[in-house]
Formats: structure tokens, sequence, C-alpha cells
């Protein structure tokens, strides 16, 4: 069975709401399992994206957690890239999917990282300036 990667984003996206909502919330799993009457591995399937949630479910969890059901189904930031990388070594391909923020995360680090490594440059720069002109020197 091949398993649609964007249910699948979606699925962990709706998960980390939960989890996110519950950390605020400031009740514990097993509390929350105890009151609704699940297993604590259930509720980790849920927060995790393993389980499919039904219409039913989500709203049963936004009124558990006083929050509007839209704010568990959020998904917003959910956009998937394709990418294709190639190992050379191996000369194999593996496909991977990361999200929008995951990509803006990963641009902000690399820009962050030219700027360093032109600090660098420039740094290696006046040292061999410095080291060049004291060799001269002698």
């Amino acid at each position: 069975m091949i398993k649609n990667k964007t249910i699948e984003a979606v699925k962990k996206q709706i998960g980390e709401n939960l989890r996110e909502i519950r950390l605020r919330s400031k009740i514990e799993v097993k509390k929350i399992c105890n009151d609704l009457e699940i297993s604590p591995a259930a509720y980790s399937n849920i927060e995790r994206g393993v389980s499919d949630l039904n219409i039913s479910k989500i709203i049963i969890l936004s009124e558990y957690f006083g929050v509007h059901f839209s704010s568990i189904l959020s998904i917003d930031n959910v956009t998937n890239y394709n990418f294709v990388p190639h190992n050379t070594s191996t000369g194999t391909q593996h496909n991977s999917q990361i999200t929008h923020q995951q990509l803006d995360g990963y641009l902000s680090t690399i820009e962050v990282l030219k700027s360093e490594v032109e600090f660098l440059k420039s740094q290696n720069n006046e040292l061999m300036t410095s080291l060049c002109g004291s060799i001269n020197k002698k």
C-alpha cells in the first residue's frame, strides 16, 4: 500500500497542534487518557500523527481542551516540498519531504552560515596579509 505523504504530513501537523494545545493547557497525558477513557498509547499515536482522527474525535478533543476545532485542524504551514537528493557514493536517490516552515528554517540557517563564511574569509585574508607582511619584513 502506498501512503500519501500529504496525508501523513497533515496527520503529523494535527498531532503537533494537539500537543501544543495540551502543553499550553498544562494537562498531563495521564489525566486526558483517564478523562477521555483512552489508553496512553492511543493518545500518543494521536499526538505523533499515527492515528487517523474522525470528526467526532476532533470535536471531543476541542471541547475537552476548550478550543475551537479549527485550532486542532490548523494546517496552514503544511506545504510539502519534494526533494530527491542523489547519494553520489551509492548512486541512489531518496525522496524526502519537508514542510514550508522547515524550509524557511533551513533557508534562514543557510543565510546565517553564508554570512559566517564571508566573515571567516575576511578574517583569513587579514591573517594571511599579516603573515605575508611579517615574512617580507624578515
